[in-house]
């Protein structure tokens, strides 16, 4: 009920909402090795592993405070630009984080930002699905984990667009808004 530890000032405090009975909606796994903290050895596998889950609540959220709105037309900013990470590293207190998106190895930009984007924001474990935000505070990705093995130490992120992208293929969403999403919408295969 308040923010921050030091500051006085009243928060809006905690809801617990419960899960609705179908609680899985759509989702995408990650890589097997990601799970390891490594990477496959061709990077292009990393295609159609978006790592996301969108769970359905018991009741509907957000409406007195708002949601950012997902967009297939945001793109990864270029190495260099500052980019905004909000985060609750371990189910903490909300958390701030701004830095830049770094930049890709040679190697590596065939296939980054396109299937993973890298930045150098300060996240902390537990921070994994935190949105990031661009300087216009478009929502144009979601932070992931540590790119292990770069120096200096970078993180990773898996693009906006993609997770989008994924929902229009197999799920048929056109339009990812709160209302849209009930218990009729069901996996093309289902």
């Amino acid at each position: 009920t308040m923010i921050g530890r030091e500051n006085s000032a009243p928060g809006a405090g905690e809801r617990h909402v419960k899960g609705h009975q179908n609680w899985c909606v759509f989702f995408s796994k990650c890589h097997q090795r990601e799970l390891e903290s490594t990477f496959p050895e061709n990077l292009e596998e990393l295609k159609d592993y978006w790592d996301y889950a969108i769970i359905r609540l018991a009741e509907p959220i957000g409406f007195e405070r708002g949601w950012a709105n997902p967009d297939d037309r945001a793109v990864v900013p270029r190495p260099q630009d500052q980019v905004v990470l909000l985060q609750h590293p371990g189910a903490r207190q909300l958390r701030l984080a701004i830095d830049n998106i770094a930049e890709p190895q040679p190697d590596q930009q065939p296939f980054i930002p396109r299937l993973r984007f890298l930045h150098l924001l300060n996240a902390m474990p537990g921070s994994s699905g935190g949105p990031c935000f661009d300087k216009t505070f478009t929502f144009f990705g979601f932070h992931q984990g540590a790119w292990n093995g770069s120096n200096p130490v970078k993180n990773r992120g898996v693009p906006l667009a993609r997770v989008l992208e994924h929902l229009k293929t197999n799920y048929k969403v056109t339009k990812l808004e709160p209302e849209q999403i009930s218990t009729e919408i069901v996996p093309r295969d289902q």
